[in-house]
C-alpha cells in the first residue's frame, strides 16, 4: 500500500510539472541538442547548404514539462500561435520560418532580427560552428520570472564576446556589451555616442572609445559601481 501511494505521489508529480519559464528556463545550442535538456530541432530545407545549422537546437531544462513547441519551415501551424522568424544569414535569408506555440501558452514570442528588442529577454541564435554565423539574430518575449534588484557585482558583466546565456545587454560599440542577469530588474542603462543624454546620469567611458554610460535617475545600481566593473574588465 505504501509502494502504491508513493507511486501515485511520483506520477501526479509528473503530470503537474511546470513548464519552463522564460529566458530561464530556455537556451540555443548550436552543436546539437544539449545534455539533460529537451530541445526542439531548428532546421531548414537549405541546411545542408548553410554551414553547421543543421545541429541548431531551442532547449529547455529536462525536468519541466514540454512547452508545445513547433518549427515550421513551410508557413505558421494551423491552431497555433506562429512566430514568423525571418532568418538573417550571412549568405542567406530564411523566409518562410515559423516558431509556434499552443494557444494555451503565454510566451508571445517576438523575432528580432537586427538586434534584441528593450525590454524583454532575449536569446541569441547564433552558429557558432559557422565562422560566417551573424550576431544579429534574437528570440524574445517577456521575462516571466518575479524579478528582483540586482546585486553588484554578481549580477553584472562585462562582455567582449556578444551577450552571454541567460543575460539582458546593451550593445556599446561593436561587439562590447554590458549586461545583467535576466532574472533582475533592468537597471536602467543606456549607451550614448552623441553625449551625456538629457535627463540621465552619464559618465564617460574613455578607455574603450569616445562614449557614455548613462543611467535612469531612477536606477537601483550606481553608476559608479557599474564604471569599476568596466575599468577591471578594460585592465586585465
Amino acid at each position: 500500500m505504501f509502494l502504491l501511494l508513493h507511486l501515485l505521489i511520483l506520477l501526479a508529480g509528473i503530470s503537474t510539472a511546470r513548464k519552463p519559464i522564460w529566458p530561464f528556463d530556455f537556451r540555443w545550442s548550436s552543436a546539437g541538442p544539449y545534455p539533460g535538456w529537451n530541445c526542439l530541432h531548428i532546421g531548414h530545407s537549405i541546411s545542408a547548404k548553410v554551414n553547421h545549422w543543421n545541429d541548431n537546437y531551442l532547449c529547455w531544462k529536462g525536468f519541466r514539462s514540454d512547452p508545445g513547441l513547433k518549427w515550421s519551415t513551410k508557413g505558421p501551424v494551423a491552431g497555433m500561435k506562429c512566430t514568423h522568424v525571418l532568418l538573417l544569414l550571412e549568405r542567406y535569408v530564411l523566409t518562410n520560418s515559423y516558431l509556434c506555440e499552443s494557444e494555451n501558452t503565454n510566451y508571445d514570442f517576438s523575432w528580432a532580427p537586427l538586434r534584441a528588442i528593450p525590454g524583454k529577454s532575449c536569446i541569441q541564435w547564433r552558429d557558432n560552428g559557422d565562422i560566417h554565423s551573424r550576431n544579429d539574430n534574437f528570440l524574445c518575449a517577456d521575462n516571466q520570472l518575479p524579478e528582483r534588484d540586482g546585486m553588484f557585482p554578481s549580477d553584472f558583466v562585462f562582455s567582449y564576446r556578444g551577450i552571454p546565456t541567460g543575460y539582458n545587454c546593451i550593445n556599446a560599440q561593436k561587439h562590447r556589451y554590458f549586461c545583467w542577469r535576466q532574472i533582475v530588474k533592468d537597471p536602467g542603462l543606456r549607451w550614448s555616442q552623441s553625449g551625456v543624454l538629457e535627463g540621465w546620469h552619464c559618465q564617460e567611458i574613455g578607455r574603450i572609445g569616445l562614449g557614455f554610460l548613462c543611467m535612469s535617475r531612477d536606477s537601483h545600481v550606481r553608476l559608479e559601481r557599474i564604471i569599476d566593473l568596466v575599468e577591471f574588465k578594460e585592465g586585465n
